[in-house]
């Protein structure tokens, strides 16, 4: 059978190998803010599950109630240390959806010359599509 303990300790399945550990931090997760990201001390050689996905608040799974434990230690927080990877996320995939720059000149030049708005139009598409954080 399997045995939960609290978060200092650690899961253990029915040959008593290690199969969760305890709380090492704990960020917010997405742009929408709707979840969190658990990350777990573990065994990789054992296959652990290095990290919970869970909703920003509680959803009365064991899970959370290992989370609420670990927040009511003094000094444990949810840290937003994943922003500033996302971010400037939005810098990369602009980089890819930009047509090559040889082509946005092109697109400039027959702009000018037939009073169209091609090329800004792209660009504002792009910028839409991914806007800064």
């Amino acid at each position: 059978k399997w045995a939960t303990c609290s978060w200092s300790e650690c899961t253990y399945n029915e040959s008593l190998e290690i199969i969760m550990a305890t709380i090492n931090k704990i960020d917010i997760l997405d742009t929408d803010r709707e979840k969190i990201i658990v990350h777990l001390e573990g065994n990789d050689e054992l296959g652990d599950i290095m990290f919970w996905i869970l909703p920003n608040t509680t959803d009365g799974s064991d899970e959370w109630a290992e989370v609420t434990a670990w927040l009511a230690i003094d000094g444990n927080n949810i840290d937003d240390d994943l922003k500033q990877y996302h971010d400037k996320l939005y810098q990369g995939k602009r980089e890819i959806a930009y047509p090559p720059i040889e082509e946005q000149l092109d697109m400039q030049y027959w702009d000018s010359v037939n009073g169209t708005t091609v090329w800004k139009d792209k660009i504002q598409e792009i910028k839409d599509t991914y806007p800064k954080g």
